[in-house]
């Protein structure tokens, strides 16, 4: 985790996601950090219980913390859209 915490400096990333329009601006700036940090530790966990293999993890983050980040005109823009229940 630490070593995670290394190599993504969320604030930086959050901060500079937002100045250019990637990342959402409607949730509150400690609520995706958190999201962040929250969703690599339940990557840790799964590896270690085994649901998830440890090669799949950083890309599972990574598609996750995008779909949760992106700003809802960037999906609009991309022409993807979220639909409850899928």
């Amino acid at each position: 985790m630490l070593a995670a915490q290394r190599e993504l400096p969320a604030e930086r990333i959050r901060e500079q996601g937002q100045r250019a329009g990637t990342f959402r601006r409607d949730l509150p700036q400690p609520w995706l950090i958190t999201t962040a940090y929250s969703l690599m530790h339940a990557a840790a966990e799964d590896v270690t219980a085994g649901r998830v293999e440890a090669d799949d993890a950083a890309g599972l983050i990574t598609a996750t913390l995008l779909a949760a980040f992106t700003s809802p005109a960037e999906h609009h823009k991309a022409g993807t859209t979220v639909h409850q229940g899928e």
